[in-house]
């Protein structure tokens, strides 16, 4: 999904001749100046990793392809994922490992002391299915790469979970588990189920399970979310650019604001977003 988003919005790098060195493994690495990055201003680090291991499968993506000779022979392709990002400096690598959303900023920070013999050696990782089958292990030049960075959004996600792993249990089994704590006491905190039969909430499990959305005006997997938000204490709606993520929430305020309504409440909802123009829609 996140691959499909970047691919959507055409934000990508050419770069030409490139060499790669190739491992036995679908794995491989290229290194490219720092000055180049930073002329082409590409977002690159490596992929962001928790106590549990990775936190995501790649940093970003790339569509590598190698022409023909003059014979016809030596056609080759494929896509991989970018596994990881150093800055080489006399011979010592360094991992690239920026703030998420500040990719470029970093690249900028290096600029005032990076010299001519400075590179970004990027690692990556050949997709099963969709490329040919690697060359053999050593170095060939020609290649010609197209660079695709992960979107903001989705490298906020990863950076997300990672986070998560340092919350409390309270956090994490309502965002990861749909379950959510009762206290009585200090000593006397238990978890419990956010299931309608446990709760004992019949208005969730008479109307919100089985609510008439067909006025709405939402798809199949637009009412699933909205059916999903209605009966949960959290709820997380993503997808890529045009799906109706926007519609689908605004929707979705407009139903919590009726049911707060039908429970003799005000019907008033906080809605936050992250600019005017989202809170305006």
């Amino acid at each position: 999904e996140a691959a499909c988003s970047a691919v959507e919005d055409g934000d990508s790098r050419l770069l030409f001749n490139v060499g790669i060195t190739w491992r036995s493994t679908r794995r491989g690495h290229f290194d490219i100046p720092v000055q180049l990055a930073l002329a082409h201003r590409m977002k690159l680090r490596s992929i962001i990793t928790c106590d549990d291991g990775f936190a995501e499968w790649s940093s970003g993506w790339l569509c590598i392809s190698k022409p023909a000779d003059l014979m016809g022979n030596g056609e080759w392709s494929g896509h991989a994922a970018i596994i990881g990002a150093t800055l080489v400096e006399d011979d010592h690598e360094q991992r690239i490992e920026p703030e998420v959303g500040e990719e470029e900023d970093w690249l900028v920070r290096r600029e005032a002391d990076a010299s001519s013999s400075n590179m970004i050696r990027i690692s990556f990782k050949l997709s099963i299915g969709s490329s040919c089958r690697a060359p053999p292990a050593g170095f060939k030049r020609g290649y010609v790469i197209e660079f695709y960075a992960k979107s903001l959004p989705y490298s906020c996600m990863a950076w997300a979970l990672t986070e998560l792993g340092m919350c409390s249990p309270v956090v994490r089994d309502t965002v990861l588990r749909g379950q959510h704590w009762t206290c009585t006491s200090l000593q006397g905190c238990s978890l419990r189920s956010v299931a309608v039969a446990q709760r004992g909430d019949e208005w969730h499990a008479e109307v919100e399970g089985n609510k008439d959305l067909t006025g709405w005006s939402l798809n199949a997997s637009q009412s699933i979310c909205v059916r999903n938000a209605l009966a949960d204490p959290f709820s997380l709606i993503h997808g890529p650019p045009g799906t109706g993520k926007t519609n689908t929430a605004a929707k979705l305020a407009t139903l919590f604001a009726l049911r707060n309504v039908n429970n003799g409440s005000a019907g008033v909802v906080l809605y936050c977003a992250p600019s005017n123009d989202a809170a305006d829609v």
